[in-house]
């Protein structure tokens, strides 16, 4: 029986950007197009109907013509689903878009949150009995079972998130710029220019990459709920769930999610206070944030957690590796670039727009326990006039029956094999799908999406998956590990 105690309505406030993608890019000219203070998403599917008239258009499209001329000249007028406030000195080629629902309204998902959270609690398992990290094959089975061998066993199985309510994207969302603080040779500071593929010293000579993003200082509400029944010390030896003590109860998580987050913030102001003159105001943003982290102490109902896109290597991985392991994981792995010894050595950071410089990290929220009816309310103008988002009441939805193994098998083999034929630079892209099979918990399934991954490889020109192991480049020995990690 749910009680609460056993469950907790949360209120996600952001500190900085926030990208949470659908792994779809949007392109410009055809899904998108731009003025000077904003970029106008447009529905392609109404473009091509309004332009069905027009044969002569179509062809002019093809010609890549810049779809607001065509649409003046031959005066077809298409409403945008929604604008994107935009500052940028140039319109971006191509935007990473935001999650959204079946109502275009972008969200929070829970699986986003929980990943997270999964990342700080597994920092806090009893990790003496691993391996040495010089059998790296070794070494990484035993950590990918720490924390459980499988789903049904993982000690963040008792933990239910529900996906947040979605919002309205006018006012709520931006199209950011996110530049690359990137290191060079003898650890020389720069930054990464996607134009062309340099890293130069100035931020300013850069091209970035451009995502959607929800503003900081927006407020997303969801639920979360620690199931007493599987939560329970019998229940878990029985079942041979994982035993964590950060996830005993709501007040330990908490605590847990801070300590996580703290030694995070900590070692990132190390990193940036290396290089003051460039990133003097990245080290005033984490003084700020260890600050506050800091003054929430033991009995707060308030945590900090940084999750999602941007979060990088740290965050994802929860920094918990020793400085001796990690050297040993670079040798066997290949991880980082030769000439550099700091590692990672990239940050991803949005602009202040009232600093007009890079000095945001990704993902930074506040999570804060409210009241159950604040699912039902309306959320206030936000601090600082960032935004008002109003979060509406909806229907009570009815749950569909879970779809029977094989067809769940089917349908997301076939969305793969969709995404993997719609590659532009497999080389550029490819890093983004290993994450996505080893998150699989079919072993068929992540089986059959490898030899999709390997088939598409195998058939590029030039050979060019063959040149790039004998070149060791770094796209290449990812996908050699993944194959050999999953049947060869």
């Amino acid at each position: 029986m749910k009680t609460d105690k056993d469950t907790q309505t949360w209120e996600i406030e952001l500190l900085t950007p926030l990208h949470i993608g659908d792994g779809t890019e949007l392109q410009y000219n055809l899904d998108y197009i731009s003025n000077s203070k904003s970029i106008d998403v447009i529905e392609f599917d109404s473009l091509l109907e309004s332009l069905s008239d027009y044969p002569s258009a179509i062809n002019d499209l093809s010609k890549s013509i810049a779809l607001e001329r065509l649409m003046k000249d031959y005066k077809i007028n298409i409403q945008p689903v929604y604008s994107l406030p935009f500052k940028g000195n140039s319109t971006p080629k191509s935007i990473r878009r935001f999650l959204k629902n079946g109502h275009g309204q972008p969200f929070m998902a829970g699986s986003s949150l929980k990943g997270a959270i999964h990342t700080a609690l597994w920092a806090t398992l009893d990790r003496s009995r691993l391996p040495a990290a010089g059998n790296y094959r070794e070494f990484s089975g035993a950590v990918k079972s720490l924390g459980g061998k499988d789903p049904y066993h993982m000690f963040i199985r008792p933990l239910q998130i529900s996906d947040s309510i979605g919002i309205e994207p006018k006012g709520a969302m931006n199209c950011e710029e996110i530049k690359f603080f990137n290191l060079q040779r003898e650890n020389k500071p720069g930054w990464k220019d996607f134009g062309t593929r340099q890293t130069k010293d100035r931020f300013q000579e850069t091209t970035g990459l451009f995502v959607e993003c929800l503003k900081p200082g927006i407020k997303l509400c969801l639920q979360s709920r620690l199931d007493p029944f599987l939560n329970s010390a019998p229940i878990k030896q029985v079942a041979k769930i994982i035993e964590c003590t950060g996830l005993s109860e709501f007040h330990t998580l908490t605590q847990t999610i801070n300590t996580h987050s703290l030694h995070l913030a900590t070692r990132e102001r190390t990193f940036f206070s290396e290089y003051r003159t460039e990133t003097a105001s990245v080290v005033n943003f984490y003084d700020n944030l260890i600050h506050q982290i800091e003054s929430a102490g033991p009995d707060s109902e308030t945590s900090f957690l940084r999750l999602s896109w941007g979060s990088g290597w740290r965050g994802m991985t929860g920094d918990w590796i020793d400085d001796f392991t990690l050297k040993e994981v670079r040798i066997q792995k290949r991880l980082g670039k030769q000439g550099v010894d700091v590692f990672p050595k990239t940050r991803r950071l949005a602009i202040d727009p009232e600093k007009g410089v890079p000095c945001l990290p990704l993902g930074w929220v506040r999570i804060k326990q409210v009241e159950k009816s604040r699912f039902s309310l309306t959320v206030g103008p936000v601090e600082n006039n960032i935004a008002d988002v109003i979060l509406k009441p909806t229907a009570p939805v009815i749950p569909l029956p879970p779809p029977d193994p094989e067809t769940e098998y089917q349908i997301k083999l076939a969305q793969f094999k969709t995404r993997v034929e719609k590659m532009k630079n497999f080389q550029g892209e490819v890093g983004a799908l290993i994450p996505i099979i080893d998150a699989q918990e079919n072993e068929r399934l992540k089986q059959a999406m490898c030899m999709v991954l390997r088939d598409k490889a195998n058939d590029l020109p030039n050979k060019a998956y063959t040149k790039g192991l004998k070149d060791n480049k770094n796209w290449a020995s990812s996908l050699k590990t993944l194959f050999e990690a999953n049947g060869g």
